[in-house]
């Protein structure tokens, strides 16, 4: 079992990591080392008998939560076998992401309901997820971090590495969980996950091309082709973005994501895109020079007479404050994602 702080002065909340109630056989025997971790959220009220029934798995599993301080998840593949969970999967030029990535479901049970009573599945229809989960969520993700020294970039969503499938000659919506209903904004103030920095000032007029809509795409890390047309890779492309980064999109009332998706590439959408790639290079540049001041610091302990343990251990702490500055990055920025992630999951609504 494994058990974290998140705030030990505020909080005491307590994450206790527990074995599948059922046992999943499918996954692979070989073992990956994991430098992604992938969120789902998973619908139905019974998600671990649909994986073994769809042949899919997750490495660990959030349940709804009592809200109290005992916080639950499950291992449903233990570490480091590789779980048959991201699919067909694009993201900064890589494909594949079952043979790197942790997965971690998050259970909203009517996840994609049918919303017309006849079978057919909506795969734009969400709701908030409970405060509890999205605290047992930071408190795995952050000891993953932790154990296998993954980035805070390198915490997406299913909707980000798989916006779009093919069928055949047609392309189709692929996968939109984790959904706006994940607070991002939150995440990332816990150095999880990407978000963006309203304070960056965006450019005057700019430019609503399909050219422009894919460059800025492709910059963040989604797979999108570069040639200039909105097409429907792009154009779904556009609503995981949104999803993710614009979570204003998703309608509380009626639990639909859909003008994510409907609405056209317009101003606010370029600039949200513009901001989180500078976003992103703001971030990396603070890296690469807390990274080239800490080598530094560490050759010149070395220099005057110090051990290479001592200078190790500098090394280190710089890097940790690094770490930290990343998270502090965020701590300012409004957040979007109030309006759908405060609300505690209450009354299910009937398929």
């Amino acid at each position: 079992m494994l058990h974290k702080n998140l705030n030990e002065e505020k909080d005491q909340d307590q994450l206790t990591v527990l074995p599948a109630l059922k046992p999943n056989p499918h996954y692979s025997n070989q073992t990956i080392t994991p430098r992604y971790i992938i969120l789902h959220c998973s619908g139905y009220h019974d998600p671990e008998q649909i994986w073994i029934d769809n042949q899919v798995s997750t490495h660990y599993f959030i349940p709804e939560q009592n809200d109290t301080k005992e916080l639950i998840a499950y291992e449903v593949v233990k570490m480091p076998f590789r779980a048959w969970h991201a699919g067909v999967s694009h993201w900064q030029n890589r494909t594949g992401f079952n043979d790197f990535a942790i997965g971690i479901e998050i259970h909203m049970p009517n996840y994609a309901h049918a919303l017309d009573g006849n079978g057919t599945l909506d795969f734009k229809y969400f709701e908030p997820y409970q405060r509890a989960q999205i605290r047992a969520l930071i408190l795995l993700i952050q000891e993953l971090q932790k154990k296998y020294s993954i980035p805070a970039e390198n915490v997406i969503g299913h909707s980000d590495i798989a916006p779009w499938r093919q069928q055949g000659n047609d392309i189709v919506l692929g996968k939109t969980d984790p959904g706006p209903t994940l607070p991002w904004k939150k995440l990332a103030e816990q150095g999880i996950g990407q978000w963006v920095d309203e304070r960056i000032d965006c450019p005057p007029n700019i430019d609503l091309s399909g050219e422009t809509a894919q460059y800025y795409l492709a910059k963040i890390g989604y797979a999108v082709e570069q040639a200039g047309l909105f097409d429907m890779k792009t154009n779904l492309t556009i609503g995981a973005f949104r999803e993710h980064f614009m979570p204003e999109c998703y309608d509380a009332t009626s639990g639909s994501a859909e003008d994510c998706y409907a609405q056209p590439f317009d101003a606010s959408t370029a600039c949200a895109m513009y901001r989180v790639v500078e976003t992103q290079q703001r971030l990396s540049s603070k890296s690469v020079h807390s990274s080239s001041s800490s080598f530094f610091w560490a050759a010149g302990i070395i220099a005057s007479g110090g051990t290479i343990a001592l200078a190790w251990l500098a090394y280190d702490l710089a890097k940790k404050c690094n770490k930290y500055s990343k998270r502090a990055a965020y701590e300012e920025i409004p957040d979007l994602s109030d309006q759908v992630s405060e609300v505690e999951l209450g009354g299910k609504k009937n398929a």
